[in-house]
Formats: C-alpha cells, structure tokens, sequence
C-alpha cells in the first residue's frame, strides 16, 4: 500500500508541478510535427509504466527497475525535460541497491 501511495504522489506532483498536460505535446510536437500527436501518447504511456514500477518494487525489484530505466529512455528520447515522475528510476534504484549488495561480489 506504502509503494501505491509513492506512485500514486509521483504521479500527482509531476502533474502538479510540472504540467505535462501542456509541456509534453509542445516538445513533442517539435520532434514529430504539429500532425504527429502520438508523442504524447507514448509520453504518458512510459508515465504509467514508470508509476507502475514503483508501485509495484516490492514484488519484483530489479525487473521493476528495468521498467523505470526504459520509462525514462522514452521520456529523454522524446526531448521533453526530465520531471518529477523519472525520479521513479531512483527510488528504483535505492530500493536494489541493498538487496543486490548481501548477495557478495561478483564473480
């Protein structure tokens, strides 16, 4: 439930703060043409993927992880500025690092 609320607050800040509503189709519109409004789309689809991952680290964190990077590659890949939701890459990040690190090194 305390994963949900992460993702759920994630979410809501970046719409807050960041007004992807209006910033995503402007930056998006600059890469694919003003007749291309599938940017957006797929913005807001790596959005979900990414919300999705946090919500669901507990379960299966490195895959969830794995999730959060592409969200972001898409989002970086699509030119629109960083917001508040790909910080779901580290919180990601923080939740494997101390799993991964009682495993011992790598061989």
């Amino acid at each position: 439930m305390r994963d949900a609320g992460l993702a759920l607050a994630l979410l809501a800040v970046c719409v807050l703060v960041n007004d992807p509503v209006t910033m995503v189709p402007k930056h998006t519109a600059r890469l694919f043409g003003m007749a291309w409004p599938a940017g957006s789309w797929i913005w807001w689809g790596a959005t979900l993927a990414a919300v999705a991952g946090v919500a669901l680290r507990g379960r299966r964190p490195v895959p969830m992880l794995v999730l959060c990077v592409l969200s972001a590659a898409v989002h970086l890949a699509l030119r629109v500025p960083v917001t508040i939701v790909d910080l779901a890459t580290p919180v990601l990040l923080y939740t494997v690092a101390p799993r991964m690190a009682c495993r011992g090194p790598v061989t």
